[in-house]
């Protein structure tokens, strides 16, 4: 789950506005009901926007666009963790969203990203709407601009995946998990009792 978040977010490296803002924000207007114009700040869409593509569900990462409500969701359940310069001792891992303060804050989040290494006192990102752009970037974990991590529960989640014309168990096991004997664990996982599936059925993938 996490790999895959990081390759769709690798994906997008480079896309620049305008073409941003009608991707990201259009789909969020799209399947969040709302009427963001073409101005609004994206980066919390973009790490929406990457999750949905994913597949990620808004259990493990919330649907959100603004920096403030995505820091209150990890909060509220207790996944989110305090940046060193704020007195945390979190070692950032790879498919954290990070969360920064452009008024060196806790209370006011101003910008997010999805992490993607830390290497010593380092940590690396991938973020939207920075300088106006998908793009990588590297700060000190030490940063004041950071002030904490949301901590999303992958472990605790799974995936789902929509079957498609031709598909089959094996076909998806060997396809997703690397391998076809796996199917059993997707039937296990999804309380099948035959192997039969159809078009547009949602399975849970271990």
């Amino acid at each position: 789950m996490i790999e895959r978040l990081i390759r769709v977010a690798e994906g997008e490296i480079g896309v620049c506005e305008p073409e941003g803002d009608d991707k990201y924000i259009k789909y969020y207007n799209k399947t969040g009901g709302m009427s963001f114009g073409m101005n609004v700040a994206w980066c919390a869409i973009f790490v929406t926007w990457c999750k949905a593509a994913a597949g990620i569900d808004k259990s493990v990462i919330p649907h959100f666009a603004s920096c403030d409500i995505g820091k209150a969701w990890f909060e509220k359940r207790g996944l989110f963790q305090k940046s060193r310069a704020y007195g945390g001792e979190y070692e950032p891992k790879r498919g954290d969203i990070i969360f920064f303060s452009s008024g060196y804050t806790l209370d006011d989040s101003t910008h997010v990203g999805i992490v993607t290494s830390r290497s010593g006192n380092a940590v690396s990102t991938i973020e939207g709407n920075t300088s106006n752009k998908v793009a990588r970037r590297s700060y000190s974990m030490a940063s004041k601009y950071i002030i904490g991590y949301g901590t999303p529960a992958y472990i605790e989640a799974h995936d789902k995946y929509v079957v498609q014309k031709g598909d089959s168990l094996w076909k998806i096991a060997s396809e997703v998990l690397g391998k076809g004997s796996r199917y059993t664990e997707i039937m296990a996982l999804n309380n099948l009792e035959r192997t039969v599936i159809y078009p547009g059925e949602e399975l849970y993938l271990p």
